[in-house]
């Protein structure tokens, strides 16, 4: 017989594989294979825009207040309440022009110029929309492709 028998029968010492012939190589293809898409998270900073994932899915901002270990942070969520995360459960917010301090002063600079746009166009008729609203106001709204919907022919009454 060519196969080795599995019983509960006493046996050999030589014909019992040893658990350290087994483990090392199954471990290093393991982890070569968990490698191949794992990339390093870049460490967070101090007042950075996080969000925070909870109950599958990625929940409200908050805002890092320390690192209390290398792969831990305390952050301060929207509620005011500070809680403890691993970084794999904090998503890095890039910084806007909204949220930048330095940049303070152009979105004040923004705001002006649209409340001297908005006491320009006061008389306004009913067809034209105001420029707050209006696309060219520098926001502009951009709409997610939709399908076209067709009626039937035979359904659609003609007058």
């Amino acid at each position: 017989m060519n196969r080795k028998l599995k019983t509960k029968l006493p046996s050999a010492e030589h014909l019992l594989p040893s658990a350290g012939q087994r483990g090392p190589p199954r471990e290093n293809r393991s982890k070569r294979a968990y490698d191949k898409s794992a990339q390093p998270l870049c460490p967070l900073e101090r007042d950075d825009l996080v969000r925070v994932r909870g109950e599958g899915r990625w929940g409200p901002v908050a805002q890092v207040l320390k690192e209390t270990t290398p792969r831990s942070y305390e952050v301060l969520t929207e509620h005011g309440s500070r809680i403890r995360r691993n970084r794999r459960h904090l998503l890095k917010i890039p910084r806007t022009e909204s949220h930048d301090p330095e940049n303070g002063d152009a979105v004040e600079v923004q705001s002006e110029q649209l409340g001297e746009q908005g006491e320009q166009g006061n008389d306004l008729t009913d067809t034209e929309s105001s420029p707050v609203d209006s696309p060219s106001s520098g926001v502009e709204r951009v709409e997610r492709p939709r399908r076209s919907i067709v009626k039937p022919k035979r359904l659609v009454e003609e007058c």
